[in-house]
């Protein structure tokens, strides 16, 4: 008969929870956000505690988006912001981040990102840098609204709620699913604009060595028609 171990068995729970919490803290319904050309951009969430990811991107400066947040009384309200960790949002600071304002009712709290945090996203394979965060244990309205500002160009992930539900969909609104590959993408967009800055620059300091080349090649031109004639002149007085 094996005996087993308690104790060795508590260490391997203790060992798997990590593990685990990263598994699920990380799962969330991903959708993106769609700008509204016409109205407000707005998305409703039935069931603000069920996990979700939207993932955005602001094209200047004082666009908004407004998420009407509902299910929350009695439940915990926890609300983070996410940039991803890639060129340029990374370098970006903090006063280039959106603000956010959270509405209850008439009463209206204002906040600024103050926060760098790095977040590994292991479903998306994504690295981000999460900028706010906000949480509180149990929310006294049924009710919220959050507002995001944008003081200038950036993407940017709007996460909220903890539950792990994906049998059923809450999100409304100027907003869609958001499928892996297009995540890829959007995640992606900052390696293009350094590519193509990159090549750019490549292509600059090309042209300016040809223009090097072109100049040297010249200078021996002119050189050598100065040693011609001074050869001749030498040739006549003699």
């Amino acid at each position: 008969m094996v005996l087993i171990n308690k104790e060795k068995i508590i260490y391997f729970i203790i060992f798997l929870l990590p593990l685990f919490n990263i598994h699920f803290v990380s799962a969330h319904q991903p959708f993106e956000i769609i700008p509204n050309q016409i109205n407000e951009t707005s998305i409703d969430l039935s069931d603000a505690t069920v996990s979700h990811a939207f993932y955005g991107e602001f094209s200047s400066k004082n666009q908004e988006v407004i998420f009407n947040l509902d299910n929350l009384y009695g439940n915990p309200l926890d609300i983070s912001i996410l940039i991803p960790d890639k060129n340029p949002e990374n370098l970006s600071s903090e006063d280039l981040f959106p603000a956010i304002h959270l509405i209850t009712g008439s009463t209206q709290q204002s906040f600024l990102p103050d926060i760098r945090s790095d977040f590994y996203e292991p479903f998306s394979r994504m690295n981000l840098i999460r900028i706010f965060e906000y949480k509180e244990d149990k929310f006294v309205n049924n009710n919220a609204v959050i507002k995001i500002v944008s003081k200038s160009p950036m993407r940017y992930v709007f996460s909220v709620g903890y539950k792990e539900i994906f049998s059923k969909r809450y999100a409304y609104g100027d907003t869609n699913p958001f499928a892996q590959n297009s995540q890829q993408i959007w995640y992606k967009k900052g390696d293009l604009f350094s590519d193509e800055s990159n090549i750019t620059q490549q292509n600059q300091s090309g042209k300016e060595i040809f223009y090097v080349i072109i100049f040297l090649f010249i200078l021996v031109i002119f050189y050598g028609i100065f040693l011609f004639r001074n050869q001749i002149f030498y040739k006549i007085k003699r």
